[in-house]
């Protein structure tokens, strides 16, 4: 808290902390809004979307379609028809469009933070934190990323042995190789943290599955599937369903839609084996209480869903039918090294599996050991307390 004078009275402010984030394929918006949890009452938390906020005027795709679409838009567009060769390119080609705009990029963010006057800056995003740092270090203002990429290669753009003693770059897991991602940004070892990944508080919370299948009208007496496809609900989605629904043993689908609600009609429309049953849900915050009901999670390479299943404990079938997005293939090889499921690389591929991880019993065992005895770190405890210890340098 600061103490500030208001004529005669002295009134304590909260030290206010500016969470720099986007909504580009929802896994960046679902951290900061973790983070603000964790930090509030205890702190004045904003959450600030750089792209459509600060730098609107330089979003390139903004302005080829006089403002008809975003960056982020045309982001969302590829990612949920799975135009990964484009999206890939689109990456490779922004970040030398990010690094040739580093003085505007600096200049908005400068008048940014001037305005606003924050006592500490939290960025979750990849590309600009070269501009955080050197604006942050100019102000004096503690500087923390929070990576929520297992590849977190994206991140130190454009940085490289950066000395500030008040920036702290925090990794998901204490792993070698998502520790090897960052090598060439040549952090000193002071500066980089290993804290678990940034999820909300309700992944930590005990459940009650009973009640959790009793509100989402999941039967009790069948081994229980989630599909989870993404903040934007790939139309991939459906196909998983069409051969799922035929499958030949007792299994209830739970397919979470996200934002594409014509994904639910169409499966609607499904003729499903009497065995198999399937609910629908539309975009939930109870993705935590979902996977709890769950016996295993079938999911794309994206690294929110994978590593909440990590931490439900549930064995994770990753959809590798298309190559994926370079920086997700660490998440693939991360799940395959820990031996906490596989990948799908054929959509035909799905049955057997369900058959596998589901109805063989001491596989299935074998899957939820390694899971459960997995080092998992409470990322809310821990970012509050570092949190608290820069602020008081």
């Amino acid at each position: 808290m600061l103490t500030v004078s208001e004529g005669n009275i002295l009134v304590k402010r909260k030290k206010k902390i500016i969470i720099m984030t986007s909504d580009g394929g929802g896994g960046h918006k679902s951290v900061s809004k973790a983070l603000e949890q964790f930090l509030q009452p205890d702190y004045s938390v904003k959450r600030e979307n750089l792209i459509l906020g600060i730098l609107h005027s330089l979003d390139p795709i903004r302005k080829i379609s006089f403002n008809k679409c975003t960056g982020e838009d045309f982001y969302d567009y590829c990612l949920k028809r799975k135009w990964v060769y484009i999206t890939n390119n689109l990456v490779r080609l922004g970040r030398r469009l990010i690094l040739f705009s580093s003085g505007p990029i600096e200049r908005l963010l400068g008048i940014y933070l001037d305005q606003e006057k924050p006592d500490m800056i939290i960025s979750v995003m990849p590309f600009f934190n070269f501009a955080f740092f050197k604006e942050a270090k100019k102000r004096k203002i503690p500087f923390i990323i929070v990576t929520n990429d297992l590849d977190s290669s994206n991140y130190p753009l454009g940085l490289h042995n950066p000395q500030y003693d008040k920036f702290k770059y925090i990794l998901t897991f204490d792993d070698k190789d998502v520790k090897k991602k960052i090598s060439k940004a040549n952090f000193n070892s002071d500066q980089v943290i290993s804290l678990g990944f940034p999820l909300r508080p309700d992944f930590f919370d005990k459940k009650n599955v009973k009640n959790i299948k009793k509100d989402f009208n999941i039967p009790l007496n069948k081994p229980v599937a989630m599909l989870l496809m993404g903040a934007t609900g790939s139309d991939s989605g459906y196909v998983y369903a069409k051969h799922i629904s035929k499958i030949n043993f007792s299994l209830h689908l739970v397919i979470c839609l996200g934002k594409n609600q014509k994904l639910g009609n169409k499966i609607a429309k499904l003729k499903l084996n009497n065995n198999v049953s399937i609910s629908t849900v539309g975009f939930t915050d109870r993705i935590s209480d979902l996977m709890a009901a769950s016996d295993l999670v079938i999911t794309k390479s994206g690294p929110n869903s994978v590593v909440e299943s990590i931490y439900m404990n549930k064995p994770v079938l990753i959809d590798n039918t298309n190559s994926i997005l370079f920086w997700e293939q660490l998440n693939l090889d991360f799940v395959t090294k820990n031996n906490f499921g596989e990948p799908i690389k054929r959509y035909e591929d799905i049955n057997p599996l369900l058959d596998k991880y589901l109805r063989d019993k001491e596989y299935y065992s074998k899957i939820k050991k390694n899971l459960t005895t997995f080092k998992k770190i409470n990322f809310g405890a821990s970012i509050k307390s570092l949190v608290t210890s820069m602020l008081q340098q």
